[in-house]
């Protein structure tokens, strides 16, 4: 299971990973805990049905499958009702591993996202947790991995998945995560690499 804040979040942070995974035969499923605002348009659609169409059209090119918790995009809250909620949905998907933002990042959805799951996984320990990072060094703040995927091999279906965002402007910004991968890429002795951080 990988935990992002947005639509794009999971597959910017890890979707090299899930897509090994999945064609590896294992079950991966994204979960966003927003999905765009409703009262905005795209192309003159609402931007939320926008968003979850890309949504889905990126897992299906990573081989998941995807998940909505619902929170208010641009406006997640960290109180004791949503981290219940937030336990509560990891806890039926019954998931050996889950990855979610890393909470030391300048954007608030991040951070109440990272750590809600975080409590999560504190109140359950019965899964694993593993922290990635999103826009390192401009989001994703202090962040030193302990562990490395090898994507070279997938770094294009990844690519391919985060294109799908195109309401989000994405050629402006997924070069950044091109230079990620290869830096990291090069820290693991392959051509690119996604990083994570266990808790």
């Amino acid at each position: 299971m990988v935990c992002g804040a947005h639509p794009d979040d999971p597959e910017t942070g890890c979707g090299g990973l899930a897509a090994k995974y999945s064609r590896a035969g294992h079950e991966v499923t994204l979960v966003y805990f927003s999905c765009g605002n409703p009262e905005k348009q795209f192309r003159g659609r609402p931007h939320n049905i926008v968003r979850e169409e890309e949504c889905r059209r990126a897992a299906e090119i990573l081989g998941a499958t995807v998940g909505f918790i619902g929170f208010e995009d641009g406006n997640i809250p960290m109180t004791a009702e949503t981290t219940a909620r937030t336990a509560e949905y990891i806890s039926q998907a019954q998931p050996d591993i889950v990855l979610t933002h890393w909470p030391i990042d300048t954007h608030p959805d991040h951070q109440a996202t990272g750590n809600m799951v975080l409590q999560a996984y504190l109140a359950q320990q019965q899964w694993a947790l593993y922290f990635y990072e999103v826009f390192t060094g401009k989001q994703t703040l202090c962040f030193n991995p302990t562990d490395y995927v090898d994507i070279s091999e997938v770094a294009q279906i990844k690519r391919q998945a985060c294109f799908c965002h195109e309401s989000q402007d994405i050629e402006s910004w997924y070069p950044h995560h091109e230079q990620m991968n290869q830096w990291r890429g090069y820290e693991a002795g392959v051509t690119a690499a996604e990083a994570s951080l266990y808790k």
